[in-house]
């Protein structure tokens, strides 16, 4: 059961022991999931795995075939890998049913929730869930199960919202975590908060030097190369997306911005630039600042008459006639 590919998999015993090898009419799958591998989480894991096995000891028609475990969020069955081998198992005629604790361990999405239970059913798999005594080889337990994905959505979403609103009211009182969010140029001191790495704190400076004696964007990243000076990611060469986004951060005067992205409507997990969607904050005089305000607004000034995009009369952005020529 153990998948090298997958660090996340938790290891479990050789449960096919503790199971009589019976003729059978059912080849059994069990699926557990966690969020974490805190302790709460592991305890959770062994109730979801016992109880599983429960079923499975109590019918002399059933076999276990295999144990499949992930730990990571219900939102999005993408990176679970477990489930995923699960699923090709199931196709493979190696699984006709699977046991598992709950909906909400299965998937909290509604839609890919209905999907997987109508492509097992063309490979003639069911699923047993547990908590809600849904057997779905029952044709009429689809509309149960609907119902119920719908009410486990909806819970996640109010979390979702809660966790969001929580996020403000720190924001509020100026000690959220989100205030004290590293990036280059900063560390943590002894109590977690930004104060300034001399050594990133150079490059900073010598970015917007550069920038402000006429360097594009593209020469920058090519002159840090030169030097042999990492990227934030440690990587030999600059990305102009990171080139850019320090020259764009107001971090470095020691403000802060907050909700410069958001997160579509779950379970859509793309991240979309806030352009006045939703509510933003900016903080002044956070922490300690590594480029004074003048050179922060005179990059700004650069970067708009550098720029090639305009708006015209109606209010519509084009290309200008003459882009600008880097030294």
């Amino acid at each position: 059961m153990e998948n090298k590919d997958n660090k996340n998999v938790i290891k479990v015993p050789n449960l096919m022991q503790s199971i009589p090898s019976l003729a059978c009419d059912k080849k059994v799958g069990i699926y557990c999931r966690i969020s974490t591998k805190n302790r709460n989480q592991i305890t959770s894991l062994g109730t979801q795995v016992n109880g599983a096995i429960d079923v499975i000891l109590t019918n002399p028609l059933y076999k276990l075939y295999n144990v499949y475990i992930d730990v990571e969020s219900g939102k999005s069955m993408a990176p679970r890998r477990q489930f995923n081998q699960m699923i090709q198992d199931c196709k493979d005629g190696k699984i006709n049913y699977i046991v598992t604790k709950s909906i909400s361990r299965f998937s909290r999405n509604i839609v890919d929730t209905l999907n997987i239970i109508r492509e097992l059913k063309q490979y003639k798999v069911g699923i047993c869930f547990q908590l809600e005594k849904i057997d779905t080889e029952k044709i009429e337990s689809e509309f149960l199960v609907s119902i119920l994905t719908a009410a486990y959505q909806c819970e996640s979403e109010n979390k979702s919202e809660n966790i969001k609103w929580g996020n403000r009211a720190e924001i509020i009182k100026g000690n959220g975590k989100i205030l004290n969010r590293k990036c280059y140029g900063y560390k943590y001191d002894d109590n977690r908060l930004l104060a300034i790495d001399e050594k990133e704190a150079k490059i900073v400076k010598k970015i917007f030097e550069l920038y402000i004696n006429g360097y594009s964007i593209l020469k920058i990243t090519k002159y840090l190369k030169s030097n042999n000076i990492k990227s934030p990611r440690g990587k030999n060469e600059w990305s102009k997306r990171a080139v850019e986004t320090i020259i764009t951060n107001e971090k470095y005067i020691g403000d802060i911005k907050t909700h410069k992205t958001f997160m579509g409507d779950y379970p859509n997990t793309r991240r979309f630039t806030n352009r006045g969607e939703h509510e933003q904050y900016y903080i002044s005089s956070h922490h300690p600042a590594i480029i004074d305000k003048e050179t922060f607004k005179l990059v700004e000034k650069i970067r708009k008459e550098r720029s090639n995009m305009e708006i015209d009369s109606y209010g519509f952005p084009k290309r200008r006639k003459k882009r600008y020529s880097s030294k």
